[in-house]
């Protein structure tokens, strides 16, 4: 049976070989599983302290969100784990219906940035937001409906999955800069400050194309219950 430890993540991020699914026990799947979580868990830590520091050191805030905590903490839980994950990690196995999702969650968190205060904005231009999504997802599922195109796709996408994986990693960890105020000295310490939302999008894709999409979805969203579990504690004791 395959073993999974910390070098065949970097093995990973230098091939990104793509396969789908390795397991047939699912007993033994989550026992790789969550030693893969934990690996990152204690990365994550780790970096966090140092990000941690900077913040504090360089007075560097993040961005607030108009939205009350449990509201915040429900959609981390939730919406934005799962947009994420069909946004970044679902395309890097090819499939037509794949590509359709991930182009209209991607458009969704863009329309965000440019309409609305985020992707954790519910309220602003959200139906026009919501529209222009579905109409980008409905337009590339008429175009991946012409064998001719869908064919050339399925191509490039064979022949350049390693650029497709550096460039959906890029996107996903360049997206959460929304989450900082941004500064001179937050730009510039930029590289630092996301490297966290870089390395656990080497192991959701590791996880995606491994184990499976619903396995990443699952892996998400326990990383951000262990981010805002502190907080959602303290909450709830006073």
């Amino acid at each position: 049976m395959t073993k999974y430890n910390i070098q065949s993540i970097l093995d990973f991020l230098k091939s990104s070989h793509i396969s789908n699914g390795e397991f047939k026990s699912t007993p033994y799947k989550y026992k790789m599983f969550f030693k893969l979580f934990l690996i990152n868990l204690l990365i994550v830590v780790l970096l966090s302290i140092v990000t941690g520091f900077l913040r504090l050191k360089f007075n560097i805030s993040f961005k607030e969100v108009d939205l009350q905590l449990p509201m915040i903490w429900l959609l981390n839980l939730t919406m934005i784990p799962v947009l994420e994950e069909i946004a970044f990690r679902l395309p890097l196995i090819y499939k037509k219906n794949n590509i359709v999702l991930s182009f209209s969650a991607i458009t969704y968190f863009t329309t965000s940035l440019l309409l609305a205060d985020g992707a954790l904005d519910i309220s602003t231009n959200i139906y026009l937001r919501l529209i222009i999504s579905v109409v980008i997802g409905v337009v590339i599922f008429f175009l991946l409906s012409l064998k001719s195109i869908e064919n050339k796709i399925s191509k490039f996408w064979e022949t350049y999955s390693k650029l497709i994986f550096y460039v959906l990693l890029l996107l996903f960890t360049l997206g959460h800069i929304e989450n900082y105020i941004l500064t001179s000295i937050t730009l510039l310490l930029m590289p630092i400050l996301l490297l966290p939302q870089f390395i656990g999008g080497v192991f959701l894709s590791f996880i995606r194309t491994k184990f499976g999409f619903e396995y990443a979805i699952l892996f998400h969203i326990l990383i951000n219950l262990f981010a805002f579990g502190p907080q959602i504690i303290m909450y709830l004791i006073h």
